[in-house]
């Protein structure tokens, strides 16, 4: 984080100390308020390699003060060294250097001629009839010059917020994309078993019953109840067929997907067994919009939903998805036989981790309550922002 309190580094002859303490009693209400911090060569510990110690410390200023006079000029040491290295970081934007006359000198013949200097109109300390409003005149303008600079760390501060945030989405997308990698192995998996355990034995007891039927020497009765059996296991092969074939087809263009459309389709899919009552409810969630939290939204509902149906022996359940101010909320509820042990992460399948996982992209949360007997309460929230929002914001 870029640090408020603005460093600043005096650069100046020995000789000139006197007006340079001057300089800074005249800065002291800033540094005091904490806008400001000072640097000088006195400043440095005794034992401590003294040209290290300037360098290192004019690196890390954000304003250099050439204090000039003829003695300013005229130390090879200052030019050669501060005053070479305080221009390439001017020149680089890194610092932001800015003479001050102290008195009349040669400021033209200086590789700095063109940096505009306090104080106004370059008229030197020593030429104003009272010094007090000299140095106030350029205490002022220090004022600015320390506006600029927050100025310019708010924007670079500003600028590093959005590549962290790009970086951020970036990382998101990596880990959404392994995720989706997981899901289609687990997907192809649950495929190879339902064309093992489902297709194949549908098909088996197809082939068994024509096999029948072909011997012959069968009853008409019996002829009717093995043609009709077996008309039901094809018709049990195809359905299975089917429902593999949608599991391979790719997830639906998210400009084409409508989230309430396709929970409502599982809504009908599920009431399709008479021993099982799902209902659904939804508030306000077309104002959603990231197409891809949708989906994954989706994913999440399909996973408890099957969850629910395999492993709750439940006989009604509920999903509510709702959008309440930036947040959104999914609720399920059934009436299955729950469970009394608390979930910890070594003990969730592989759907729990998947949703967890998925909330977790979007920094969203689960809490899950059950007790025997007493069926399940899963409750999830994810920070959003909605269109209503998005209208909202000034422009």
């Amino acid at each position: 984080m870029i640090n408020n309190n603005i460093k600043i580094f005096f650069s100046y002859s020995h000789k000139d100390e006197k007006l340079c303490k001057i300089l800074r009693d005249y800065l002291k209400p800033l540094e005091r308020n904490n806008m400001i911090t000072n640097w000088y060569d006195r400043k440095i510990i005794p034992g401590s390699d003294w040209n290290s110690e300037i360098l290192e410390n004019l690196r890390n200023s954000s304003i250099v003060f050439f204090l000039l006079s003829h003695n300013f000029l005229a130390s090879n040491y200052i030019n050669q060294n501060e005053v070479k290295l305080a221009l390439e970081l001017h020149n680089s934007g890194r610092v932001i250097v800015v003479p001050i006359l102290l008195s009349r000198c040669d400021f033209e013949s200086t590789p700095f001629k063109n940096i505009q200097g306090l104080p106004t109109d370059l008229i030197a300390i020593e030429k104003w009839r009272i010094r007090s409003d000299a140095y106030m005149d350029v205490v002022e303008g220090i004022k600015k010059v320390i506006q600029r600079v927050k100025d310019r760390n708010e924007i670079s501060l500003n600028e590093e917020s959005k590549w962290q945030d790009i970086v951020k989405k970036y990382d998101q997308n990596i880990e959404l994309l392994k995720m989706e990698l997981q899901v289609k192995q687990k997907k192809l998996n649950n495929i190879g078993m339902d064309l093992h355990d489902d297709v194949n034995q549908s098909l088996a007891g197809v082939k068994m019953y024509i096999s029948l039927l072909k011997k012959g020497g069968i009853e008409t009765e019996q002829s009717q109840e093995l043609f009709n059996n077996t008309i039901e296991y094809l018709d049990y092969a195809i359905n299975g067929i089917r429902q593999v074939s949608r599991s391979l087809i790719e997830d639906i263009s998210s400009n084409n997907f409508d989230l309430k459309i396709e929970i409502l389709k599982l809504e009908s899919l599920f009431n399709h067994n008479k021993e099982f009552k799902l209902t659904t409810e939804f508030y306000k969630i077309e104002t959603i919009l990231n197409p891809q939290l949708e989906m994954n939204i989706f994913r999440i509902v399909q996973e408890t939903l099957n969850n629910i149906h395999k492993h709750s022996k439940a006989t009604e359940a509920s999903i509510s998805i709702k959008v309440i101010g930036s947040r959104i909320t999914i609720k399920f509820t059934d009436n299955g036989i729950g469970f009394t042990k608390k979930l910890k992460d070594g003990d969730k399948g592989i759907g729990l981790q998947n949703i967890g996982y998925r909330l977790k992209l979007y920094n969203g949360t689960v809490e899950i309550k059950s007790n025997i007997n007493s069926g399940v309460s899963i409750y999830m929230e994810i920070p959003i922002e909605t269109k209503e929002e998005r209208e909202d914001f000034p422009h």
